[in-house]
């Protein structure tokens, strides 16, 4: 309505409205992630009956991988939702600080993985 009209209050609404739509997003996520970081490393065994659940790596889900990544990522996103929300400038700046470093992150944590599987096939190549 803000472009049709240009009337102030239509822009003060459609903020809000995408200020409250990104916080909703996050915390839906932030409880996905929080669910999944909650059984990571932790494995059943069911012997004779008896349930046992003991705490050890997974081959499938190692605790280690991509957790810097995911805590600049998430630093980034929550430092513009502040930055939304209060319009001040030291937010903006810090989470753009918080996105290049979850840039460098990821892209070092997907070069590990690729060329340290490239390794793993050739020190292991039958």
């Amino acid at each position: 309505m803000y472009v049709g009209t240009g009337q102030r209050r239509y822009r003060t609404l459609s903020i809000r409205i995408i200020k409250w739509t990104l916080i909703a997003g996050l915390g839906f996520f932030a409880v996905l992630i929080l669910e999944r970081l909650a059984t990571m490393g932790w494995t059943t065994t069911t012997t004779n009956k008896k349930t046992t659940t003991t705490r050890g790596l997974d081959d499938d889900l190692p605790l280690d991988h991509g957790v810097l990544f995911a805590i600049t990522a998430g630093g980034s996103a929550l430092c513009f939702v502040l930055f939304m929300m209060v319009d001040n400038e030291v937010w903006i700046e810090r989470a753009r600080s918080l996105r290049r470093g979850a840039y460098l992150s990821g892209l070092f944590w997907f070069n590990v993985e690729v060329w340290g599987r490239v390794v793993y096939t050739l020190i292991h190549w039958s």
